[in-house]
């Protein structure tokens, strides 16, 4: 299923995020400079799902390698929204 990334996902420091795959082809994660490229799916390519924790705040844009338009930001905030 094609996921809906218009809007950037906003989280505190010290937050993890999961991507999980529920599809029958294999899709990834990038993002440059945070984690190397990280395959998802249901053959032997790799894992269905893969988390990561956020230790500095910042912008973080991440891709699907696989399926050009795929991709997302994560803002990474202080604790208390700065």
């Amino acid at each position: 299923a094609y996921l809906e990334y218009s809007k950037p996902l906003v989280i505190p420091v010290g937050s993890t995020v999961r991507w999980t795959s529920n599809s029958s082809m294999v899709h990834s994660v990038v993002s440059q400079g945070e984690f190397d490229k990280v395959y998802l799916g249901s053959d032997s390519h790799g894992m269905v799902e893969f988390e990561h924790m956020f230790h500095n705040r910042g912008t973080f844009e991440y891709y699907c390698d696989e399926h050009m338009g795929m991709v997302g930001t994560i803002v990474v905030v202080n604790r208390y929204g700065e």
